[in-house]
Order: C-alpha cells, then structure tokens, then sequence
C-alpha cells in the first residue's frame, strides 16, 4: 500500500515541527553566527547547578534568554533582584551579572527560558578564534588585545585582576571599560575564560605602558 501525506497534511505537519522547535529552542545571533539555546531552565533549577563557575566579585556571568523581552515592570523586578542585565545578544538574550546568593526560582518568576555558560570561544573575535594574528599586532610572543571587562566592574578592581592573572595592562580606558594589553600568544583561550572577561580582540602594538586613553 502506497503511504502518502496530501498537501495539506503535509503543511500542518510542518507548522507543528516548527511550532515544537521554536519552543524549545530560540536562535542567538553572534557574530560568528547563529546558535540556538535549548530551554532548560527548570533542569537547572531542579539540580541548582545553573550558576556553576564563571565567579568573581560576589556575581556569576551567564548568558540569561527569556521567553520574551521584559518590560519595564520585569526589569524593575530583575533590578530588585539585584540581576544586572550588561549587554543584549538578538534574540532575547543578555549577558548578566548574577549575586552568588540569589534564588534560582527568581529566573523563572522573570521569564528566564535558558541559562547558558559563557564560554571562551563567545568571548574571542573572529580572528582570534582562526589564530590569525597580524604582524602589526604582535611584539615577540605577545599579542596586543583590546580586552572589553564586563561593564558592572569597577575600574580599579579590573587593574587588580589584570594583575593577579599576569595580564599585562598597557592602558586604560577612562570612558568605556576597555583595556589595551599584551597577551601572549598561548594564553588566548585561558584569558578569554576569566569570568571577568566580556571579550578579546586584536590591536595594534604600541610600546607604550601604563597610561590613559
């Protein structure tokens, strides 16, 4: 017996397919390009394990997707948590700063649909990720990086930071919070990894040390 789906229910089985996946997964558009988040935020809280790693200063950074994008009486409550939403990522996803004490049933009471880890490779340009590393941009082993920290930190721990992980720091930015430093070139992915880290792109070497841009 010849099986076969007619047209219509050929459409409808689609739009079901689509409909199921879109619940389950939304996109997320970086640069590098798109990547979907699964929903899991009632597996992180049943093992309370959401918030694992990438600590510092009393917050744990994760990528945080909600179901949809707060309104303003949403962030009003996400402010009263003391959640810090940093930077927004299309579709509905924000890097945050979460407090080491909070409680997980929070994220779902918001609207929070997935936590995901920050990984290194998130944090990397394009051209780091491919190892490509410019002549201009290199002194000996090291590479001259512009690194981005995540903006809730203040200026002065970054420094102590930089210090403690031997990142050399060659200026400061005073008006956004970025860094110029050395790295060298076997680190990449071991300083991409600190929690205070938001991301690392390649500039150009200058032998100049410790002052203000």
């Amino acid at each position: 017996m010849n099986r076969t789906l007619c047209p219509t229910c050929l459409a409808m089985s689609l739009c079901l397919s689509l409909t199921l996946f879109s619940q389950s997964e939304l996109p997320v558009h970086f640069s590098s390009g798109t990547i979907f988040f699964p929903e899991n935020i009632y597996d992180k809280l049943e093992k309370q394990a959401s918030l694992d790693g990438q600590t510092i200063g009393g917050y744990f950074y994760k990528f945080l997707q909600f179901n949809q994008l707060p309104t303003e009486q949403v962030h009003e409550e996400i402010r009263q948590s003391g959640i810090m939403l940093l930077d927004y990522i299309p579709d509905n996803t924000y890097t945050a700063a979460i407090p080491m004490d909070l409680d997980l049933t929070v994220l779902s009471a918001i609207g929070v649909r997935s936590v995901q880890t920050i990984r290194e490779t998130f944090k990397l340009s394009d051209e780091l990720q491919r190892r490509d590393f410019p002549a201009w941009a290199l002194y000996k082993n090291d590479l001259h990086c512009h690194l981005r920290y995540h903006k809730n930190i203040p200026a002065e721990r970054i420094l102590e930071y930089c210090d403690t992980h031997r990142i050399m720091v060659i200026s400061q930015n005073r008006h956004a919070p970025i860094l110029k430093v050395a790295v060298a070139k076997d680190r990449l992915s071991e300083v991409a990894a600190l929690p205070f880290v938001a991301y690392l792109s390649h500039t150009r070497y200058r032998l100049i040390f410790a002052q203000n841009v």
